[in-house]
């Protein structure tokens, strides 16, 4: 779909609908109601085509004014073909913050694809555009959130073998430390929440009191470093078998259980620390904030 349809001015007509439909305008035709204002628009545009975009941005980010969030969601590999130095030289001026979805790449970027490399080089890529050491553009702090998929089944939406990464790769590779070693680097933004909500990943958890694949992310997150992946302690561990029964000269040791996980919103032991969670219609973010 191109944004200009024959007509230049069409980016504008389509910003100001956005604007009357969802933000601060006024239209009789609101599909949350007038008293509904929604705090911003994310731009997931997958289909290559640059017509009409850097204006429509332009057109929302002067109805916007600062008040409002205006974000961007490319796929993984870098440079995208619309979000990338040459259209937007001035990025990070023009949005709030910027989602990679690591999503049907596995030859580019997926986490156990073909080519598992690539997950950390194209992450190191949007992570060096945004903190100004590619492209000389200015350094900046803007949050880069992690889209992934929250799903373990890959015939679903979106997402390929090997892009649904466990709560057990999690702990066992350390990923929240090497997540955080890239300065911009601010959450994770799962897609989606319905499929969230059923899954759940931490067999250990008591048939009542079961984690979402979220909240032991956004735990893992709010932890202090030294009290995530393999330091993880068993309240928090998210284990994806059962422990086994072990015997030893005719006496049996059954593993002890681990006790029930918090299930409440989490808090840290960081006093500087604010934690905050962002839920969208479909896919939610999940973000710590210092």
């Amino acid at each position: 779909m191109s944004l200009y349809d024959g007509n230049p001015a069409y980016p504008t007509a389509v910003a100001q609908n956005i604007w009357d439909l969802f933000l601060g305008g006024y239209s009789n035709f609101r599909p949350f109601g007038n008293s509904v204002v929604l705090d911003g628009v994310d731009l997931h545009i997958w289909n290559n085509n640059l017509d009409g975009v850097s204006d429509l941005v332009s057109a929302l980010t002067k109805l916007m004014q600062g008040y409002y969030i205006l974000s961007a969601s490319p796929r993984c590999q870098f440079p995208d073909y619309i979000f990338n130095p040459t259209t937007f030289p001035h990025f990070t001026s023009n949005f709030s913050y910027i989602v990679p979805y690591f999503l049907g790449s596995p030859n580019i970027c997926g986490f156990a694809g073909n080519n598992p490399g690539g997950f950390w080089s194209t992450l190191d890529q949007w992570n060096s555009w945004l903190n100004g050491s590619m492209f000389q553009t200015p350094p900046s702090s803007m949050p880069m959130y992690l889209g992934l998929a929250d799903w373990p089944v890959e015939a679903w939406d979106q997402a390929t073998t090997g892009d649904y990464i466990s709560p057990v790769a999690f702990v066992e590779q350390d990923l929240i430390t090497r997540l955080k070693s890239h300065s911009n680097f601010a959450g994770f933004a799962l897609q989606d929440a319905s499929y969230d909500s059923n899954n759940h990943p931490c067999v250990n958890d008591p048939p009542k009191s079961k984690r979402t694949y979220s909240q032991f992310l956004y735990k893992q997150l709010t932890l202090p470093l030294n009290e995530t992946g393999k330091f993880t302690s068993d309240k928090y561990m998210c284990l994806d078998k059962v422990p086994k029964t072990t015997s030893s000269s005719m006496k049996k040791t059954t593993t002890k259980p681990v006790k029930n996980a918090e299930t409440g919103t989490p808090t840290t032991s960081h006093a500087n620390r604010s934690v905050t969670a962002l839920f969208f219609l479909f896919g939610f973010l999940i973000s710590f904030l210092f």
